[in-house]
């Protein structure tokens, strides 16, 4: 496979499938955890190919320009700015209302599903509109 180019809007739309990933194998251990481990083992199995496929696949194209790099790391410090906050107020949730690890598990899983589209939105807005106008 040749290097070639892709846009910054296609790399963070295919960084979606991770987080995605990561949401629906927590559920799928959660519900085959007591059931059919081979379920769980498969998902996991599956994730983690679908993580080296695209570590290989992110080798093998060009995505980095002088403005991605610019929109990626604003993208990349509002993210976790959303992030921080979003485990401050998982973190209000357990400490007062509930004792429940699978609801703070799904809380995690889906902040971080929550936190791959955002950023994948929020670079499609700033490659858009451009770095001036910001």
């Amino acid at each position: 496979m040749k290097n070639r180019k892709i846009s910054i809007r296609q790399w963070t739309m295919i960084q979606i499938i991770p987080g995605l990933a990561v949401f629906a194998n927590y559920y799928l251990v959660i519900h085959s955890l007591y059931q059919n481990t081979t379920v769980a083992l498969t998902a996991l199995a599956v994730v983690t190919l679908l993580l080296l496929a695209l570590f290989w696949i992110r080798k093998k194209i060009d995505v980095m320009d002088e403005s991605a790099k610019q929109i990626m790391n604003r993208t990349n410090s509002l993210s976790f700015k959303w992030f921080f906050m979003y485990s401050g107020a998982v973190l209000v949730v357990v400490a007062f209302l509930t004792n429940n690890a699978t609801v703070v598990g799904y809380m995690i899983a889906g902040g971080i599903t929550a936190t791959t589209v955002a950023r994948a939105i929020i670079v499609y807005l700033l490659d858009g509109r451009g770095m001036q106008q910001i």
